[in-house]
């Protein structure tokens, strides 16, 4: 019997666009978000993404990676029948992994579920205070003369 390989198709922005309705469906916004409302913010998400590192800007995500730009000097390739083909510099965009991705891929961590990650508190957020837990730096007090 014959096994024919699978072509899978890496994930899209539908199924991302599905992921966060999913996500935000326990939210108070869950309901009062649509699905194109959701796919205009992951278009223009993708698309300031893609300006600034077009710029040569780096961007960090936190917890996900960085993105920037490199260059790869030119050389001169071999190819077995003697010919020779010179490549010219080039440049490219790298990606560097967070060391918590790296983590869960390599088996150390468990991945999360579907569940509204503690950092991600969007009420919060609306609020203008930052997500996330405290650091436990305590603050130097200022001086009143």
């Amino acid at each position: 019997m014959k096994v024919s390989k699978i072509r899978t198709r890496g994930l899209g922005k539908i199924v991302i666009v599905d992921d966060i309705k999913k996500i935000l469906s326990g939210t108070s916004l869950g309901a009062k978000l649509s699905n194109r409302e959701i796919d205009f913010f992951v278009k223009l998400f993708i698309h300031v993404l893609r300006l600034h590192v077009l710029k040569g800007e780096k961007v960090a995500i936190s917890g996900f990676g960085t993105f920037s730009t490199g260059e790869r000097k030119g050389r001169i390739m071999h190819q077995a029948g003697g010919k020779k083909i010179d490549v010219a510099d080039y440049k490219l965009i790298k990606f560097k992994a967070a060391g918590s991705v790296k983590h869960i891929i390599n088996g150390k961590e468990v991945a999360p579920g579907f569940q509204v990650p503690i950092e991600l508190n969007i009420m919060n957020t609306f609020k203008g205070r930052k997500p996330g837990p405290k650091t436990g730096k305590k603050r130097k007090a200022k001086k009143v003369a």
